[in-house]
């Protein structure tokens, strides 16, 4: 896939670790840890960084990219194929 498979892989561990798929978890913001189906498998969180670039929020801004992004995703969750949104992503 050349767009979205980050966010595939946290969708499919959410699944992996019995949060409902597609949705978001009541109570995750108030620092409540919602309870898990019995016999789920819990996911390891690794004390590691990750380096991404901050060119497109720099030279577009932050209320654009963000709008921007929820449009990408929405749109993938609508069925749009992940090398149209591809298309899409990098022609902006």
């Amino acid at each position: 896939w050349p767009l979205m498979e980050d966010y595939e892989l946290v969708e499919r561990l959410k699944t992996y670790a019995g949060f409902p798929h597609h949705k978001r978890v009541q109570g995750a913001c108030k620092g409540t840890v919602p309870k898990l189906r019995s016999g789920v498998r819990r996911v390891q969180v690794l004390d590691t960084a990750v380096v991404t670039s901050a060119r497109r929020w720099l030279r577009k801004g932050i209320w654009w990219t963000t709008i921007f992004n929820q449009f990408i995703i929405s749109a993938w969750h609508l069925g749009v194929s992940p090398f149209t949104l591809a298309r899409w992503y990098y022609r902006v």
